[in-house]
């Protein structure tokens, strides 16, 4: 799957993308919106697409996305969304992760360490975690 964490302030997540237990390509799964809030997203690659297009361009009608679908939103606050398939937001606390590798990375930002790190230290146990990293900041 992916792994991707926030800790209120930025956001990561891995560029690996898997199909069938096979490498398929690398892609950036983190995006900031016009009005500065940052996203990242989990699951089928075309779920990603269709939600991001969303995300860019509300006015796009909301999109129907897989059960696997699940993606985590950094408003300007330093709050929390977390986000399925339904596209109903649900407050959560920081740190945050999703993914394969969320718990290994929530472990890593309680131990003390930033989300770009968190989702390196994932990387590390999980098999569907790796790539470069792509990480963006609140302004």
């Amino acid at each position: 799957m992916t792994t991707i964490a926030t800790d209120g302030k930025s956001m990561a997540g891995d560029t690996l993308t898997t199909a069938g237990g096979y490498v398929v390509r690398h892609a950036t799964k983190v995006f900031r919106t016009g009005d500065g809030r940052i996203f990242g997203c989990c699951g089928p690659s075309v779920d990603t697409l269709k939600f991001r297009a969303w995300m860019l361009d509300p006015v796009i009608e909301q999109p129907k996305l897989g059960d696997d679908f699940t993606a985590l939103i950094l408003n300007q606050d330093g709050s929390v969304d977390w986000i399925d398939c339904a596209l109903v937001p649900v407050k959560s606390i920081a740190p945050a992760a999703i993914g394969s590798g969320c718990e290994l990375a929530i472990g890593a930002m309680l131990a003390g360490a930033t989300p770009a790190a968190a989702v390196g230290i994932a990387g590390q146990r999980d098999t569907a975690t790796g790539g470069d990293i792509t990480v963006e900041a609140l302004a």
